[in-house]
């Protein structure tokens, strides 16, 4: 997602400080060539997809399915209900912290979204000239963070697929919940793309070390691993999505114990059921070359459609056990 291809319609800023009596709120008119538009659009689109992020899907019978209907999808009452709620909390909490929180109604590929961000205040100092002309530093406890800073808490709903994400972090009042799904949105969260990615990776590894370690053949091993990872690249390019259940019946085909175990280790996990929802950056980070590292400290990149390519590459193991590589075809070699 590019920041060019957002569009705003709306925006409003909210000012979130214990030494205020209320939520201090304006609304913005932003202009493109403005500092903090193209801010505001970046992160806009840095957060997009963000595999990080927690999902959740309401419907009409949930909180968020009926009160937005009750708001009428106006933005400015979304604004204040979730501006007053926030305050609210932080006024009775200690881990809600101080800050500015951005308000966008946006369009993105098409479909709308409000999209709240929050920066937590960053304590500094600053330079200042007192009146002999004398420079001298002060603390400020209100510095808004930088483009690169990472925000603790962000969340975009989309209004047509009913569909929300938020930022993955883990105060509630339920060990591990999010605080806005649960205070805030009151809406259940699902594991994130890279949580539920992370737990199919060390599903199939762990089979692969327990059913394919064996003396007779140690490349085994290291060729189910690169099938894997071809096969993880090939269904996030063409599917769009990763379903254990197939990446298990393709990998282990031609060993039924191997695919036993993988079952109950998904089940263990609970991730067999549902396919694995792939971003493009996620697909990024799926198809990009792999590294292959021996134990003398040699790396050798290989984009990942080759890993299996038996025309490209050959994997002998030598009377001693140990394995040796043949890359195959080479027109010339580059120092770089």
């Amino acid at each position: 997602m590019k920041a060019k291809d957002i569009i705003i319609n709306n925006c409003t800023m909210a000012i979130f400080d214990r030494e205020l009596p209320n939520v201090c709120s304006t609304k913005m008119h932003l202009t493109e060539e403005e500092d903090i538009t193209k801010y505001l659009l970046s992160q806009a689109a840095k957060y997009y997809g963000d595999i990080n992020a927690k999902t959740s899907y309401y419907t009409e019978e949930d909180f968020l399915g009926k009160r937005l209907p009750e708001l009428k999808g106006n933005f400015d009452d979304f604004v204040a209900y979730v501006s007053d709620m926030l305050y609210e909390k932080m006024m009775d909490r200690g881990d809600v912290n101080a800050g500015t929180g951005i308000f966008l109604a946006a369009i993105i590929e098409d479909q709308e979204y409000f999209i709240f961000f929050k920066l937590d205040y960053q304590s500094e100092f600053i330079s200042c000239l007192d009146e002999s002309g004398h420079p001298y530093w002060i603390r400020n406890n209100k510095i808004l963070p930088g483009a690169s800073r990472k925000l603790t808490d962000y969340f975009y709903i989309n209004l047509n697929e009913r569909k929300v994400w938020l930022s993955d972090s883990q105060r509630g009042d339920e060990e591990g919940e999010n605080f806005f799904a649960s205070i805030i949105l009151k809406t259940k969260t699902e594991r994130s793309q890279k949580v539920l990615l992370d737990e199919v990776n060390k599903t199939v590894l762990e089979t692969i070390d327990e059913c394919y370690d064996t003396e007779e053949d140690a490349t085994l091993k290291a060729q189910k691993v690169m099938e894997f990872k071809s096969v993880m690249a090939e269904n996030a390019t063409k599917k769009g999505n990763i379903h254990l259940k197939e990446v298990q019946e393709t990998v282990f085909a031609d060993n039924e114990k191997a695919a036993t175990v993988c079952h109950e280790k998904a089940q263990e996990r609970n991730i067999e059921e549902k396919p694995v929802y792939i971003s493009p950056k996620l697909e990024k980070k799926i198809t990009r070359k792999q590294k292959l590292v021996t134990d003398t400290g040699i790396e050798i990149l290989v984009p990942v459609e080759m890993l299996t390519d038996e025309s490209m590459f050959e994997y002998h193991q030598g009377a001693d056990g140990k394995i040796s590589i043949l890359i195959k075809d080479i027109g010339h070699l580059e120092n770089r």
